[in-house]
């Protein structure tokens, strides 16, 4: 929408309350226009038309007919579109927060509903507006996340004030019950957020960066680690190294040369540790954390559940030719407080996770041991992630949890202000993307207005918000938009599809009677997870749409004037129902709900594009598949079988598509 730059040229309208001017526009005031550059849409106009300014890109229009299908355009119908068409221009004009076209939709889909009320009240909308308690009525009959698109609107026509609107709002006192409203509809929704892919992807990346980094200089760092515990002079400096001198005796290395000496001087200065004995009791601190979030990123367990595991948590099976992970633990969640066996799936990285933590509290255990008549290691009383004061570095030695038992170490989560440095890679400041993002996994959350999710600022990160993202993302829905990202839950999503999955011959035995397991998030969460994709990539795309399922929505769902509104929660009920599904493929997606009988061709599937009534096909991937396998036939001998094959798949594809384009076109000229 490219209103903004063309509208300056015009002489049709100028800031409202100019005294030469009406506040106004005209009703031929020029909205849109063709590539040609003549009007597609004026300002006095029931639809405003978008034409495409790429032939990738599709039709969009804004229909402001709030009355259904009836024909009878009546005089107060009129005047409440003409206070639409005013409301909505100055929505587009000055509210910053509105700049997406689905974002403005989703403001015209507020004024249509409140047109409704209007007709049926015998108001006008600036009446409705204007008192508070026609306002609170509003909200009592509609849908509460109204509320949430209402207090924006007065918020932007109060900031414009009267002169330029000519709308009299409620101060920011009488919107108080308003306000309660939409508190509650917020509280109702506001569960933990996902994190968004981009910021998710960082967060993982981050998480296996420093565990790959560790494992570089993991030998050494132990073996200082475990000389400067045995040794009570050794790295020490400072009073606390005259201390000791004159009580032990003997020579003192300074830390620096240690670190110089062991290899270790490029990791603590990356790593932002002070070369001094608690700079390496903070790494272990630091890199035992690290661990922690990278079990619960790949295994979706809580806090409690992961700080419960014990050194033998890690269990390998052999299935199939691949390695599965199987984590053993205990909750007490829902069981009276008693421990309860439990097992959850992760993957190499949880797995190498593990293996790490292991580590460092092998050499703890054993350096706890020392002197100790029992020094054998019993893991079944050694918990995975042990306390590190045991390495005798600083402060006081906790107690023993039992003749020969570690204590578990008291982690704070990265807000703890040890951590800044990882809490900054960690709270990444969130961008205009991520906030577009959450508004399409969430429409009538109201994120913008919350204070955590303000453009700008850091993102607040929750261990909960890794156990939600994997349940979100990990689905092979299509949510996830980055490469990396898919990479880093491939193998987790072919695990927990496995293991997790209704009807699986492993879920029941595997998962119990735990009723809080986080395989049951993973159930609930996979018809969400495919619905949003399919609202996103089927119903609210901007790609044109072909195929059995493609062509339903466009020539049913799609009304006259082009649009679809997307009823969201008849959608979620249609997915958890199970009377649709839906599944990214190369070509689109497929809404088929049972196994696939088409015949897979490699990585193509030909029988999907030759008639499948599932096939939600769109022209941006097909062109993308056309691209890839054109560069596969270049590639082979024009003479074998190969090239003859795969030439055939092309040349099907290309007439698609061509076909595809063809409709696209004459119904863009209609």
């Amino acid at each position: 929408m490219t209103l903004r730059k063309r509208k300056r040229e015009s002489s049709a309208w100028s800031l409202p309350g100019s005294d030469s001017i009406p506040s106004h526009p005209t009703d031929d005031f020029a909205i849109s226009w063709y590539a040609d550059g003549s009007v597609a849409s004026t300002y006095g106009e029931f639809k405003w038309i978008y034409p495409p300014n790429t032939p990738a890109e599709k039709w969009r229009f804004l229909n402001f007919r709030y009355w259904g299908d009836s024909n009878e355009i009546t005089a107060r119908r009129r005047d409440l579109v003409a206070e639409i068409h005013w409301l909505f221009f100055l929505g587009v004009e000055y509210d910053s927060r509105a700049t997406s076209f689905k974002g403005r939709q989703q403001r015209l889909i507020t004024l249509r509903k409140l047109a409704v009320h209007c007709e049926d009240e015998e108001l006008t909308i600036c009446e409705l507006l204007s008192d508070p308690s026609k306002l609170l009525r509003f909200v009592h009959v509609a849908p509460q996340y109204f509320s949430i698109q209402l207090i924006s609107l007065c918020r932007m026509l109060a900031r414009l004030g009267t002169e330029v609107t000519g709308y009299s709002v409620p101060g920011a006192n009488s919107l108080g019950p308003l306000k309660e409203v939409a508190a509650r509809f917020c509280q109702s929704v506001g569960q933990h957020p996902p994190l968004p892919t981009r910021i998710y992807s960082q967060v993982l990346s981050v998480l296996a960066e420093e565990l790959s980094d560790f494992q570089k200089i993991a030998q050494n760092y132990l073996d200082l680690a475990s000389r400067c515990s045995i040794d009570p002079l050794f790295g020490r400096y400072g009073n606390t190294k005259k201390a000791l001198r004159r009580k032990e005796g003997g020579p003192i290395d300074p830390m620096p040369e240690l670190l110089e000496q062991y290899g270790l001087t490029e990791y603590f200065k990356a790593k932002e540790l002070t070369s001094a004995i608690q700079g390496l009791s903070h790494g272990l601190n630091r890199i035992m954390t690290i661990s922690r979030l990278t079990i619960q990123a790949f295994s979706g367990m809580r806090d409690n559940e992961v700080q419960g595991l014990m050194y033998g948590c890690l269990e390998e099976r052999i299935a199939q030719g691949r390695t599965h992970y199987v984590i053993h633990g205990v909750t007490t969640k829902l069981n009276k407080g008693k421990r309860k066996e439990a097992r959850w799936i992760t993957n190499e990285e949880g797995a190498r996770a593990i293996k790490v933590a292991r580590q460092i509290t092998a050499l703890n255990h054993d350096l706890f041991m020392r002197g100790k008549k029992n020094a054998a290691t019993n893991e079944r009383n050694v918990p995975l992630l042990a306390s590190i004061t045991y390495f005798k570095f600083s402060g006081k030695m906790p107690n023993a949890g039992g003749n020969n038992e570690l204590m578990l170490a008291g982690f704070s989560v990265v807000q703890h202000s040890a951590y800044a440095d990882l809490r900054k890679l960690l709270q990444p400041l969130i961008v205009e993307e991520d906030l577009a993002e959450l508004e399409q996994i969430d429409l009538h959350r109201a994120w913008r207005s919350e204070q955590k999710f303000r453009l700008g600022q850091a993102w607040t990160f929750t261990t909960h918000q890794l156990r939600r993202s994997l349940a979100l993302y990990a689905q092979r829905s299509g949510l996830v938009s980055l490469p990396s990202l898919r990479r880093q839950l491939q193998h987790i999503t072919e695990a927990m599809s496995r293991y997790y999955a209704k009807g699986s011959a492993f879920a029941q035995d595997f998962i119990g009677d735990y009723k809080e397991h986080f395989a049951h998030e993973w159930r609930e969460t996979q018809p969400i997870s495919s619905a949003l994709s399919y609202i996103n990539h089927a119903l609210l795309t901007d790609d044109v749409l072909f195929g059995g399922h493609g062509n339903w929505i466009e020539h049913r769902l799609r009304d006259d004037n082009g649009e679809i509104e997307v009823d969201r929660e008849r959608t979620l009920k249609r997915f958890k129902k199970g009377e649709i599904a839906y599944q990214e493929t190369v070509l689109g997606g497929c809404t088929k709900t049972g196994p696939c009988d088409r015949r897979p061709v490699e990585w193509l599937n030909i029988d999907c594009i030759n008639g499948c009534t599932h096939l939600v096909g769109q022209l941006r991937k097909l062109e993308h598949v056309i691209v890839v396998q054109k560069r596969l036939v270049a590639s082979l001998d024009p003479l074998s079988r190969a090239y003859q094959s795969e030439k055939a798949d092309l040349d099907l594809l290309v007439s698609v598509r061509d076909k595809v384009r063809a409709q696209s076109a004459r119904g863009s000229a209609q």
